[in-house]
């Protein structure tokens, strides 16, 4: 799985705030859609197998974010056309993540969105914690 472990990740935080307890309320009283394939993500990152990554990914709460602030999953829709060849959201938000190929690629999406909202910084996946490239 060394591959998987030092995947260049971005995070982005958007212009706004969660409220977890809000979050959890909402879905608690939604009906619960597919959950995130998490063998298929490490299965397709380890292989290199980039293509149609992001529809193994599927975050219940997006549908909670979107329900606050209609266009809080641009963030989201922005990773990928910044060259992530997956994204989503973390936990119950508000922070999204995209997964890049590459470090320069990542570096150049976290600066270009760090202009745009709260903050924005590459990393890298490393196991149990995050490095910033």
């Amino acid at each position: 799985y060394d591959t998987i472990f030092t995947t260049p990740c971005v995070i982005v935080m958007p212009n706004m705030q969660v409220n977890t307890k809000a979050a959890y309320e909402y879905m608690d009283n939604t009906p619960t859609e597919i959950r995130c394939d998490f063998e298929s993500i490490m299965r397709k990152i380890r292989y290199q197998e980039f293509a149609n990554t992001s529809r193994c990914i599927n975050n219940i709460f997006e549908k909670y974010m979107a329900s606050i602030q209609s266009d809080s999953l641009n963030v989201k829709k922005e990773l990928l056309n910044k060259g992530a060849f997956a994204s989503g959201l973390t936990g119950s938000g508000a922070c999204f993540y995209g997964l890049f190929k590459d470090e320069k690629t990542a570096k150049k999406a976290a600066e270009t969105l760090s202009e745009k909202y709260l903050f924005s910084f590459a990393t890298r996946l490393c196991g149990n914690s995050l490095s910033i490239l």
